[in-house]
């Protein structure tokens, strides 16, 4: 354990996942003598309930439906759970169309533009003739690479150079079918106004001087002069991803903004959790978790309190999980939420678990938990880059430790990492990141923390 070896008062032989009984201490420097017989402390008050927050949002990584806000902050009006064709190059899956806002931050104004500029609007554009849902984009990319096109005088241009609430460079000019369920979800959107008539992207194949419009009157759609002067509105796609509800794997972008460095076969239960028995997936929070910008991790103490037991449950695991000797079943994968919960016993402080419920990321603070034994030795593997999923395997030295700050993957110590696993009244469990052996040091020393998230 190097350094911090004198603050271990008992060394789990994880590296080696022992099947009989370990004495071993560490020995390169003292150890800590055993405290004497401590009275029997009073009855601890039970805590009270963890309220579980609100489910995430379409905006912030949930499922959405229309009339949702959607991630680019619009007003999602298409959904296709089956996913279509989307991208420059419709080599992409999306699941979703979003229509510019009209009211708050960023807000969409009418604005009328000619489809093209100039003696532009009697040439062809070869990749601008797609109308089904999710052409609009390559359509629209098309006619912002003709040359001579500006914002002024070219709706597509226009409707590129939007970036919405959420700043974001995708939107673009709906295809001609786009801009029909645009006109069929109206009311979901709101915010229709003055001039009815709207622009596609999608070029006629009548004649290269003309291009499909419709009537937010009556629905029909015409094929227009590209000389002529219609209403603009943006629209983007998006797609079901791990970060707004799709499948994920590790190195995922999750929904509350961390990595995906866990993926369990079944669903497993993190009571509390939004997922509760339903969850699946385990994040780590980014690097720059404690201040806003990417740092090295902080050490914070478990508890001020050694001599009152928490109401963890610490029996041993039935059925066990990891098979490692020592393992209780507050080391479980999804005990991490419940055992952060019950750190803090009466009349003490626990700043370690203060640091990490305060944690919000992209979802809700008191989302964030401190891992437990098993949900640490997860994090322990994929912080060295050794492969996760696998509990029964224990983080080891091989791989690389994601040390420094020149990204919010790393950040990572080479040192003693905090579960939110107890011990006894007197102790936690740990696990060193710089080798993966696991052990027990005194709540009120300080060790080091990475909020974790169960969805």
């Amino acid at each position: 354990f190097g350094a911090k070896s004198a603050r271990v008062t008992y060394i789990a032989g994880a590296s080696a996942w022992p099947t009989a009984p370990i004495a071993t201490v560490v020995a390169e420097t003292p150890v800590v003598a055993a405290p004497a017989p401590v009275a029997a402390p009073a009855p601890v008050a039970a805590p009270a309930p963890v309220v579980a927050p609100a489910p995430l949002t379409c905006a912030n990584g949930g499922p959405c439906v229309v009339g949702n806000t959607g991630p680019g902050g619009g007003i999602v009006y298409y959904v296709n759970t089956a996913g279509f064709s989307c991208g420059a190059d419709l080599a992409s899956i999306c699941n979703y169309l979003e229509a510019a806002p009209t009211t708050g931050a960023s807000a969409w104004t009418d604005v009328r533009r000619t489809w093209s500029t100039d003696t532009n609007q009697e040439v062809n554009v070869a990749n601008a003739t797609g109308t089904a849902i999710g052409t609009g984009y390559k359509n629209s990319v098309a006619i912002v690479a003709q040359t001579g096109n500006v914002a002024a005088t070219s709706a597509a241009v226009e409707a590129r150079a939007y970036r919405g609430p959420n700043n974001l460079s995708d939107w673009y000019l709906p295809s001609k079918d786009e801009l029909n369920q645009l006109y069929v979800q109206r009311t979901a959107v709101g915010g229709f106004s003055g001039h009815p008539y709207f622009w596609s992207s999608s070029q006629s194949t009548d004649g290269s001087y003309l291009a499909y419009d419709q009537s937010f009157i009556d629905g029909v759609e015409y094929t227009y002069g590209k000389s002529g002067s219609e209403n603009v509105w943006p629209v983007r796609a998006f797609a079901v991803t791990c970060a707004n509800g799709g499948p994920c794997v590790v190195g995922d972008r999750g929904p509350g903004g961390g990595i995906v460095y866990y993926v369990s076969a079944t669903s497993f239960t993190s009571t509390g959790s939004n997922c509760n028995t339903a969850c699946r997936y385990l994040e780590v929070a980014p690097a720059t978790w404690q201040t806003g910008v990417v740092a090295d991790d902080s050490d914070y103490a478990w508890s001020t309190n050694t001599t009152a037991l928490t109401t963890q449950v610490l029996s041993a695991a039935s059925p066990v999980e990891s098979r490692f000797m020592d393992e209780k079943e507050n080391w479980k994968i999804g005990k991490g939420f419940s055992n952060t919960n019950l750190m803090k016993v009466t009349s003490a402080t626990s700043a370690a678990q203060v640091k990490v419920l305060a944690y919000a990321g992209n979802s809700t603070a008191g989302q964030w938990f401190i891992p437990s034994m098993n949900e640490l030795n997860e994090l322990c593997k994929y912080a060295r880059g050794q492969t996760t999923g696998v509990v029964t395997v224990a983080c080891d030295t091989t791989g690389t430790l994601r040390t420094g700050t020149a990204n919010d993957l790393g950040g990572f110590v080479a040192d003693l990492y905090w579960s939110s696993s107890e011990n006894v009244a007197l102790s936690a469990w740990v696990q060193y990141f710089g080798d993966g052996l696991q052990g027990v040091v005194i709540k009120s020393l300080t060790e080091y923390v990475r909020p974790v998230r169960a969805f």
